[in-house]
């Protein structure tokens, strides 16, 4: 693997001539603290990794490595139990995901991961 760096520039060019070709960035320090700042306002990680053209799992390793409390980390054990009994009650998946601030899909997933029966979402059987 080959790596160039650009004068004057934060991006490398990593090279793997097989079939890698990706710019790696490298937020200086008043960037990271830009993405603090703004992350702390209320800016999602999907939102800052367009903004700062960095990945979203970058986004998450910054916030970490400064100590920020992330938010929306999913569902703990007693919300997934009590997401199954809203479930079985006859909620979607939407609606159980706004009653939790989550994403429907983590809600399919962690119900599904504990055997709940999905329902069709079109109605089908």
């Amino acid at each position: 693997m080959k790596r160039a760096r650009e004068a004057g520039s934060s991006e490398w060019r990593v090279d793997d001539s097989q079939t890698l070709h990706r710019v790696v960035r490298r937020l200086s320090h008043q960037q990271v603290a830009a993405l603090v700042k703004e992350y702390q306002a209320g800016a999602t990680a999907y939102e800052l990794s367009q903004r700062f053209n960095i990945h979203r799992e970058t986004v998450s390793l910054h916030l970490h490595r400064q100590a920020v409390k992330m938010r929306g980390q999913g569902l703990n054990e007693p919300q997934v139990m009590s997401a199954a009994r809203l479930y079985e009650q006859g909620w979607s998946c939407a609606r159980i995901a706004r009653h939790y601030n989550v994403n429907p899909g983590t809600i399919w997933l962690r119900l599904h991961a504990i055997g709940v029966q999905m329902r069709d979402p079109r109605g089908r059987n």
